[in-house]
């Protein structure tokens, strides 16, 4: 495909997490054509057994398939530790794990911790992706509930959770330390402000580098469409304000079924 032309390109999170990347993905390649598809009807996906969310990445490839993407990118880390086991692979794609193993490689010398759901840390995938480093893990589930809110309406008990799961990771004299959950981005203020001048890696770059890369490659042109916002249920923010925040404007929200036979074809406004 010839990147200027563009393509089709889907992000799957479990929620609106994948809004950021969905944004550095139209600023840097405004051609492509975004789907997005958040699977608020069954978030959170931490406390889901693997088996269960490679199911679900399966009818999430599918509905993209339908949508007519190129390639798409599992924005969700605790979807992208089982994407081995899941049914997928009919279109290209992207899992966070590999955007965390790119993003580390610029990561200063010395053990890297790993903030993420407690899923994420049960899987063991990031230390495995990372066998040359030494990586001290956290599980931040609460905190991360608040994030994928914008800090909800208790921005005290925020703070405090990004303080303690801070503190455990220079205790354990990490040097550096990986937001592995793209909700990460929504409060990256709040993560820094909790220890000052510590190195905090986002991999939402490296992730956005291995999609555009994806997109470069042989695909079909971009379809005279629009950008497509799609919610399996209700979320408590409005995606299409969050959105705003980081740049993006989006369509308004549809909400489709992925879970039957009729995947990606009824919807409601």
């Amino acid at each position: 495909m010839n990147p200027e032309v563009g393509g089709s390109v889907g992000i799957f999170d479990a929620g609106i997490g994948g809004l950021p990347l969905a944004a550095v993905l139209r600023r840097r390649a405004p051609q492509h054509r975004l789907v997005y598809l958040g699977d608020a009807a069954r978030r959170p996906y931490g406390p889901h057994p693997g088996t269960e969310v490679a199911r679900f990445l399966g009818q999430a490839e599918q509905f993209f398939v339908r949508a007519g993407c190129d390639a798409w990118v599992i924005a969700c880390n605790t979807a992208s530790v089982v994407a081995a086991e899941a049914d997928v692979g009919e279109i290209p794609f992207v899992d966070m794990v590999s955007a965390v193993r790119e993003a580390v490689r610029t990561a200063p010398e010395g053990p890297v911790g790993v903030l993420a759901t407690a899923g994420t840390v049960a899987s063991g995938a990031l230390p495995r992706a990372l066998p040359e480093r030494e990586v001290f893990q956290v599980a931040t589930e609460e905190l991360l509930r608040l994030a994928e809110e914008g800090g909800g309406d208790d921005p005290v008990r925020l703070r405090c959770l990004a303080r303690r799961a801070m503190e455990q990771i220079t205790a354990a004299g990490c040097t550096s330390a990986v937001l592995a959950c793209t909700d990460f981005t929504c409060i990256l203020d709040t993560m820094r402000a909790a220890a000052p001048g510590f190195a905090l890696i986002d991999p939402l770059e490296s992730a956005a580098d291995l999609t555009l890369g994806l997109l470069q490659k042989p695909g079909s042109p971009r379809a005279d469409q629009g950008d497509l916002y799609c919610l399996t249920g209700p979320h408590p923010t409005d995606g299409v304000a969050f959105a705003r925040v980081f740049g993006l404007t989006l369509p308004p929200v549809r909400t489709v079924t992925i879970d039957n036979d009729l995947i990606g074809v009824h919807h409601r406004e």
